[in-house]
């Protein structure tokens, strides 16, 4: 008896023909986006005032869920050997990667040279997945 090898040739080509179509089928939208936003490093990125934010550095991030928010802590480092005072802002996104229209609200902090404080995030909603940190020079009032 002989065996043929041309009918699991035919066989391997229907499967990896109907692989194809289903994964063609699966990929079709239907009238939803398929795009997801997965936040890299750029959210530890600190925007704003160049002069601020390139002498402050984020270490040891923590990130959980708790009553349905993302609450985040982390040590904001200042790499000067002086004072830097600033006011800093976290902005949230989804997990689209759009922007939470949410208030902002600027923080005051000083921070002695080669110092850090904590600081700790809770998100606004239960929708943001991610956040930005955001410096500017502190608002004086005469």
């Amino acid at each position: 008896m002989r065996k043929n090898g041309n009918g699991m040739r035919h066989l391997g080509g229907a499967v990896l023909g109907l692989a194809l179509v289903l994964g063609a089928a699966a990929c079709q939208s239907k009238g939803t986006s398929q795009d997801t936003y997965l936040p890299g490093e750029e959210w530890q990125k600190i925007e704003g005032v160049s002069g601020i934010s390139d002498d402050l550095e984020m270490q040891d991030i923590r990130s959980e869920r708790r009553d349905d928010r993302l609450h985040v802590q982390f040590e904001l480092h200042n790499t000067r050997g002086s004072n830097l005072a600033f006011e800093w802002n976290a902005v949230w996104f989804d997990d689209s990667g759009y922007k939470i229209d949410w208030p902002d609200h600027w923080r005051p902090v000083s921070i002695p040279g080669k110092g850090f404080e904590i600081l700790h995030l809770v998100a606004p909603t239960p929708q943001a997945t991610s956040w930005r940190l955001y410096v500017q020079k502190p608002n004086t009032v005469d």
